[in-house]
């Protein structure tokens, strides 16, 4: 029989989309071992109708666990269960930083991970105190901090730009920006800061209401001839 919290183990591993290289082809439930079967045990009824990626996923997974030592396996048992503890937004605002690092480029995850390694080597103390001062930002600042390059930018671009977004469009808003290219983001500026504010945010909800590849033209038709 499978371990305690085996499937809450899997389904832990499972949303860790990336930890694993996916192989070329999903093995068959026959090709698994013994080991590996009594730990997916509670997926075999439906293994053949899972899609290849997943059951490669569930595989190297299960085989990650398998060899853990059992120290590891504890540690990560108590993972999942403050996992679990958590409440439903922490666990949303977590997951959006997952996507975030997942989203970015190369270069961008890369100075992620120098940073937490260089957190890692910080005494115990000054960790605690910048965890607090991390706590203490309004979490409007932690999702920034958090997002990836092109999102910051397009955040600060919004402050720059625009004095005042009412809360309802604030996403949007937020979306739209992220998704102009940064060429276009430039005319955006040269275009706004000529302009006062009334006419700034006639603007912006123009672009909003805008099909993303009319924005260009719009903008292009505003910069000074």
């Amino acid at each position: 029989m499978a371990e305690p919290m085996t499937r809450a183990i899997l389904a832990a591993l499972l949303a860790c989309a990336g930890a694993t290289a996916l192989a070329q082809e999903a093995a068959r439930w026959s090709e698994l071992d013994a080991a590996e079967r009594e730990l997916l045990a509670p997926f075999a009824g439906s293994w053949d109708r899972l899609a290849p990626a997943q059951r490669e996923r569930l595989v190297q997974n299960s085989r990650h666990w398998l060899a853990l030592a059992p120290p590891e396996r504890d540690r990560l048992h108590r993972r999942v269960e403050r996992w679990d503890a958590l409440p439903a937004a922490q666990r949303a605002h977590l997951r959006e930083r997952y996507e975030a690092l997942r989203r970015s480029d190369p270069g961008e995850r890369g100075r992620v991970q120098q940073a937490f390694a260089r957190f890692g080597e910080l005494p115990v103390d000054e960790r605690e105190r910048l965890r607090a001062e991390f706590v203490a930002l309004g979490t409007q600042q932690q999702r920034m901090f958090l997002l990836d390059a092109a999102a910051r930018e397009a955040a600060a671009t919004a402050r720059r730009l625009f004095a005042f977004v009412p809360p309802e469009e604030r996403v949007a808003t937020w979306e739209m920006l992220l998704a102009l290219e940064p060429a276009q983001r430039e005319m955006l500026q040269q275009v706004s800061l000529r302009l006062p504010p009334r006419d700034r945010q006639a603007l912006r909800r123009e672009l909003l209401e805008a099909e993303p590849g009319q924005r260009e033209r719009i903008l292009r038709a505003r910069l000074p001839r």
